[in-house]
């Protein structure tokens, strides 16, 4: 048996309500919201690393907590 999931990407300019509808949805249906945002602004204190390697890092643990919720 094969399950399909959906993802939804919530795209727009800082400030746009992105958070706060992806808040809205996760209370409303049930829906996982993962802001990516405060995921690696969460992590940067806690890493040495700086430039390209730290947004390899970030992509790295934003793509875990991807497959984690899934």
């Amino acid at each position: 048996m094969s399950f399909t999931k959906t993802i939804y990407v919530l795209i727009g300019p800082k400030g746009s309500g992105k958070t706060h509808i992806g808040n809205l949805l996760e209370r409303a249906f049930g829906i996982a919201f993962l802001s990516v945002e405060k995921l690696g602004l969460g992590n940067i204190p806690k890493s040495k690393l700086t430039g390209i390697d730290l947004l390899k890092e970030g992509f790295h643990q934003e793509e875990a907590e991807i497959d984690r919720i899934l």
